[in-house]
C-alpha cells in the first residue's frame, strides 16, 4: 500500500503535541529519502483545524490544488 495509507502507532507517555509532530516528520523524512530517493522539505506545512474548515471546507482538505472556498454573499445580495 501506499505511504498515506499506513497506519503508524506510537506508544508516548508525557509528550506534547509538537513532540508527535516532530517524530512523524522525521520518520517520513527518513522513509522517503531511504525508499523512494526523495528529499522532503522540512518542516511540513499545518495549518488549524479552523483554518482548513473556513478556507477549505474540509477538515482534511488536498493542499496539491489551491480551491480555497470564495464568498459570494455580497454579490449574491444583489441578485
Amino acid at each position: 500500500r501506499q505511504p498515506e495509507f499506513t497506519q503508524i502507532d506510537i506508544e508516548a507517555s508525557f509528550v506534547e503535541q509538537e513532540d508527535i509532530f516532530d517524530s512523524v516528520e522525521t520518520m517520513m523524512v527518513r522513509v522517503f529519502s531511504q525508499c523512494l530517493n526523495q528529499q522532503l522539505e522540512t518542516p511540513f506545512p499545518r495549518i488549524t483545524h479552523d483554518v482548513a474548515i473556513n478556507l477549505y471546507g474540509s477538515e482534511n482538505p488536498d493542499l496539491r490544488f489551491d480551491l480555497p472556498l470564495t464568498d459570494f454573499n455580497s454579490i449574491a445580495e444583489f441578485l
